[in-house]
């Protein structure tokens, strides 16, 4: 049963602490980079400028403070295999783990050398239920590969759009795209509520995490051949940018990720005389806001180690 209105300013409440995940300056956490650029499927094309994503995310990972380890190329027994053993990684000193997926990928695939693994393999093993030292932490996910076949094609209003070298991060693109259609229907069922709080209250296994995608379900996400993905070099452009501001403005993390949508959203590619558009797409189970400290705040020696699980 709901305890009725709130008497708290929500305003107030939002802007407090309370509502702020704690990110220590000194202990940002541990970031993961899985790059695939090979692949053993004559399908799917080495990812050319993958490199670019991957060295400015590197670089930017060290200015945060993140101890960043990066797997290259790796095929599916060594993807389950690493991602396990980050799992049992002890993440108590800690503030947040942020991994990343740099590859080819469908909608609910992740391609890895030799071929493709579940996407949910990322999340399964960082439950609070499962990883109890990420527990009531924010487990962020950022993934630069496609999401399907479908391309946001438009018609263009002139001929004068500029061309670039583009890919998708997807299998080899047909001419024709016919789209499905999915209808399911599920049942609505009302329970009783018992809401619980102190030493009773507990945490959902799926709670804390971010889930950042290049592009919307169903739809493929582009990358340039000489400058990097659309996505993941906004991401790095926008992060570093809030890094430097010395305004004295914090936004959070998901905020952050809004700017590096609308970024997105207004790029547009010209592909067989029609202009393609790429839409991001964030899921959350975040409880509280995500504020990085930004350079002014950090220590000003900063030497992370990358370490090896």
């Amino acid at each position: 049963m709901s305890k009725g209105p709130m008497k708290e300013n929500v305003l107030s409440l939002f802007s407090s602490k309370t509502y702020l995940y704690e990110i220590n300056p000194t202990s940002v956490g541990r970031a993961f980079i899985f790059a695939n650029s090979v692949f053993e499927d004559e399908n799917y094309d080495s990812r050319k400028g993958s490199e670019k994503d991957e060295k400015a995310l590197e670089d930017l990972l060290i200015k945060v403070g993140f101890k960043t380890t990066v797997y290259k190329d790796l095929d599916q027994i060594g993807f389950y295999t690493k991602i396990k053993e980050i799992s049992k990684i002890n993440f108590e000193e800690d503030s947040c783990m942020l991994l990343i997926v740099l590859s080819h990928g469908d909608k609910d695939t992740i391609m890895m050398h030799d071929g493709p693994v579940r996407e949910d393999a990322l999340y399964e093993r960082f439950t609070a239920d499962e990883c109890k030292s990420l527990k009531n932490k924010p487990k962020i996910f950022l993934l630069q590969t496609c999401k399907g076949k479908k391309i946001d094609a438009k018609k263009p209003p002139s001929s004068n759009t500029k061309r670039d070298c583009i890919e998708v991060d997807a299998q080899a693109i047909p001419t024709e795209f016919t789209e499905e259609n999915e209808n399911s229907q599920e049942e609505d069922q009302d329970e009783d509520v018992i809401e619980t709080e102190g030493e009773f209250s507990s945490t959902p296994a799926g709670a804390d995490f971010i889930k950042c995608y290049a592009t919307s379900h169903g739809y493929v996400a582009f990358r340039n051949l000489e400058h990097g993905s659309w996505f993941i070099q906004n991401f790095v452009e926008v992060f570093n940018a809030y890094l430097e501001d010395d305004t004295g403005k914090d936004i959070d993390f998901a905020s952050l990720m809004m700017i590096v949508a609308n970024r997105v959203a207004n790029k547009t590619h010209r592909r067989r005389q029609k202009l393609c558009k790429q839409m991001p797409c964030t899921v959350s189970t975040l409880k509280k806001r995500i504020v990085f400290p930004k350079l002014r705040d950090m220590p000003r020696v900063r030497n992370p180690t990358n370490d090896n699980p």
